[in-house]
């Protein structure tokens, strides 16, 4: 949706993690021209546990996703969706955001 909607706007957009932890939620901004609109907002993801990646290490699930109006995002960025805790059917899956601003998603670890 960020990335949908950056190219919509031709503006960024940010994805920013509820308290520095995208399994309690996230929310969609604008930088411009209304610095701080909001999109979107998801809500916590019960029984989700998210760990983060960048060139193959952990990293603090902190960082935001930018994408830019071009639909390029400004880091890559790798999250790791750990449903185990209290879900019928776990899984793990590995969602990937690459330079090129496109997410891949793949069954298994990061």
């Amino acid at each position: 949706l960020a990335r949908s909607e950056a190219l919509k706007r031709n503006t960024q957009v940010i994805a920013t993690p509820t308290s520095n932890d995208w399994a309690k939620g996230w929310t969609l901004t604008t930088d411009i021209p209304a610095a701080g609109t909001v999109i979107s907002r998801q809500s916590a993801l019960p029984g989700v546990v998210v760990t983060c990646y960048t060139g193959g290490a952990v990293v603090a699930c902190n960082t935001n996703i930018v994408y830019n109006s071009n639909g390029r995002s400004a880091s890559a960025l790798s999250l790791q969706i750990n449903t185990s805790a209290g879900i019928t059917y776990p899984s793990v899956r590995c969602i990937s955001i690459d330079l090129g601003g496109r997410p891949n998603s793949k069954k298994g670890v990061c």
